[in-house]
């Protein structure tokens, strides 16, 4: 497996295995994410193993109260992140400029924060990698 601008932006941040497999899947999961378009992703793929999912609206009514592990979820998915750009800017950063929960199903809709992408477009080219992601 090759290293990515993802790859070694994961090593800065040093998150948990967990936080880190939910954040690569919405870069990975599908081509059009990285090319700041909508994309959606089942909320199982995001969820930890094991735990049952929700529906759409069931998620609405019990995010804050009965269901830790999604409010995480959305905490991750919301939280901004430390990217130090290549003329020295420090800025935090949101992975994500918008997510919504599909209504009447189990998929999150989501787009990638285009400055978040232009760091990983830096990180590429400054370390002529391969991929993104």
């Amino acid at each position: 497996m090759s290293t990515t601008a993802w790859r070694l932006l994961l090593q800065d941040w040093k998150l948990s295995p967990d936080d880190a497999r939910v954040l690569t899947t919405l870069l990975t999961d599908t081509p059009v994410a990285l090319r700041n378009q909508e994309a959606l992703v089942p909320l199982s793929k995001l969820l930890p193993a094991g735990r049952p999912s929700l529906s759409a609206q069931d998620h609405i009514r019990a995010i804050s109260v009965a269901q830790p592990q999604q409010a995480a979820l959305f905490k991750l998915l919301s939280a901004s992140w430390p990217i130090q750009f290549a003329d020295g800017r420090i800025a935090a950063l949101p992975v994500l400029s918008m997510f919504t929960l599909v209504s009447d199903s189990e998929f999150l809709r989501y787009q990638l924060n285009p400055a978040f992408v232009a760091v990983l477009h830096e990180i590429k080219e400054k370390f002529q990698l391969d991929a993104l992601a």
